[in-house]
């Protein structure tokens, strides 16, 4: 404890390093290969904060959608992936940068056997590229990530993309009811295979796509020790670069979430 600071109980000092966030969406059909129906993602994530020796969480995360059979399913049920797994995190102050390896254990229940789950390691790398423009806040959000299945594949894939906030109230709309409370965030997205698909660094597909974030916490006044509460909405735009995974097209939905720390 540092001169000047507050002699806070032991087990405050603890809450406070850990984090939880919840996260349940409605969305349409991404694809094209869903059943056009709307479908439910629900995800947990757990992270307990080290300090100078990183973050430690774990992320659950799972799909449901009325989806047609395919020709390899034996079941017909709505739960289409179950993903869970482990993850370190660790800040690196001279880049801006956090560094986050992980593992995925994922699962099919429509499906049995060797295709019912598969494993990947990844690593993602994510910028905070505010000081390298020098302002206070991000500019592009720029972020890097390989995953690489060591299961069922011998392949893996990149993912990149890069995205910025627009904060309604600091564009002249502080007083103005509901619109204080709104960001709004451009978005865009690409993932390149590179063999799990059959090829080799061959661009899978892209997305552009319009978020547009609601405070609830600040809107209804409530208080952030209990949690940070957030409704965002968003439009993409899907162009699935390769032959059989689906459809050109536009989808949207609406995330509900929850983060306490």
């Amino acid at each position: 404890m540092g001169i000047g600071e507050p002699n806070v109980p032991e087990a405050e000092q603890t809450a406070r390093r850990f984090h939880v966030s919840l996260d349940y969406t409605l969305l349409s059909d991404d694809t094209g290969l869903k059943g056009n129906g709307v479908g439910h993602q629900f995800d947990v994530n757990p992270e307990y904060d080290f300090e100078k020796f990183g973050k430690v969480g774990a992320l659950i995360w799972l799909e449901s959608f009325n989806a047609p059979m395919a020709s390899t399913d034996v079941s017909d049920t709505d739960l289409l992936e179950v993903d869970y797994g482990p993850y370190w995190a660790y800040d690196i102050d001279f880049l801006s940068a956090t560094v986050q390896v992980g593992w995925i254990y994922e699962t099919f229940p429509r499906l049995r056997g060797d295709d019912a789950s598969t494993q990947e390691l990844y690593v993602s790398v994510s910028f905070d590229d505010s000081k390298w423009f020098g302002v206070k806040e991000p500019v592009l959000n720029p972020f890097v990530a390989y995953f690489q299945d060591i299961d069922n594949s011998p392949g893996g894939r990149l993912a990149f993309g890069i995205s910025h906030t627009f904060s309604l109230a600091e564009m002249g709309m502080k007083d103005t009811p509901f619109l204080k409370d709104v960001d709004i965030s451009p978005v865009f997205l690409m993932e390149v295979d590179n063999g799990q698909l059959g090829h080799h660094w061959r661009a899978e597909d892209y997305q552009v796509g319009i978020e547009a974030g609601y405070d609830l916490t600040e809107s209804l006044k409530l208080s952030p020790k209990f949690g940070r509460i957030m409704l965002t909405t968003f439009v993409y735009y899907r162009d699935a670069l390769m032959d059989g995974q689906g459809d050109d097209r536009f989808y949207g939905g609406l995330t509900f979430s929850y983060m306490w720390q």
